[in-house]
């Protein structure tokens, strides 16, 4: 991967002396590029030696965080996204960062997912949906970008399992950090058959 440009971005990659190993990666955010940036992560997780359920619970959170700064933060307008992935041997951190409209994810209602599908409120669950893949979820905004960290353990568990712990939500300014713990029956599950 290194020096190799992605189709419509830039990819660069490189080793850290205490044997951190970054990527990172430049598209425009439209939705033909998440193919390229799923890709991408996919390939970072592999290299970081993630097992093949990790890789599909990262591709899939960050396919939905990308699908929404499309959407929601540029609302199709277009705009760059820029990603970083990073792994330490027991973490595998992606970092995404756009210019869009601001989100505040404290604003968006915690999906019912017992609620019959025609009495849900629309909205909410690709956040819930993130959480519940990874095992941090960070965000951070200010009037320049915003900023989405996700983090996968892959070591010091079984990094293909989706267990009930904490998943936090770091918000810049005076309200700090909230910490939402999940009930084990709300996370959900994909068949292994589903897994690549």
């Amino acid at each position: 991967m290194k020096g190799q440009k992605a189709p419509g971005g830039a990819k660069k990659e490189q080793a850290s002396p205490n044997k951190r190993r970054v990527c990172e990666l430049t598209v425009p955010g439209r939705l033909e590029d998440l193919a390229t940036i799923c890709e991408f992560v996919g390939q970072a997780a592999q290299q970081a030696g993630a097992s093949k359920r990790a890789i599909f619970d990262i591709q899939l959170a960050v396919d939905e965080a990308c699908t929404n700064i499309i959407e929601h933060a540029y609302g199709g307008d277009g705009g760059e996204i820029c990603l970083r992935c990073e792994c330490d041997g027991d973490d595998f951190e992606v970092v995404i960062r756009d210019q869009g409209r601001p989100f505040d994810p404290q604003a968006v209602p915690k999906p019912d997912v017992k609620a019959e599908l025609d009495k849900r409120q629309e909205g909410g669950l690709g956040v819930y949906f993130m959480r519940c893949l990874m095992d941090e979820v960070r965000f951070r905004f200010d009037p320049q970008s915003n900023e989405l960290r996700m983090v996968k353990r892959l070591k010091g568990g079984d990094q293909g399992s989706r267990k009930s712990g904490d998943r936090e939500i770091r918000k810049s300014g005076k309200q700090g950090i909230r910490t939402q713990e999940e009930p084990a029956s709300l996370i959900p599950s994909f068949p292994d058959s589903l897994v690549p």
